[in-house]
């Protein structure tokens, strides 16, 4: 099986982006920006769904048609690393799909 790296570029995202971001989990772009693998700016959401709230934002911009429940649809062991631009990695889906 193969896996897949989602290179995430924060400082790349359209204004569309960031705006779809913050409709979906209802939490400021700019304070998970600052810390995006912390506690404090996920107000109770799960690492989970900020992950597939990434996925989701990050495929699409190389598949227009490719939706939240597209997203949703990928298996854990299918999906490898986040990848920030700065080098540094995401938690593992694995990690964050056992909360």
């Amino acid at each position: 099986m193969s896996t897949e790296t989602i290179e995430i570029d924060f400082d790349d995202l359209a204004l569309g982006d960031v705006q779809d971001f913050e409709d979906e989990l209802g939490i400021d772009f700019e304070q998970f920006k600052t810390d995006p693998t912390g506690m404090a700016a996920l107000q109770g959401q799960s690492k989970t769904k900020v992950l597939i709230t990434l996925v989701w934002i990050m495929k699409r911009r190389t598949d227009p048609s490719f939706t939240l429940a597209d997203a949703r649809a990928i298996k854990v062991t299918a999906l490898g690393t986040l990848k920030m631009k700065d080098g540094s990695t995401a938690p593992k889906a694995k990690r964050a799909a056992r909360r």
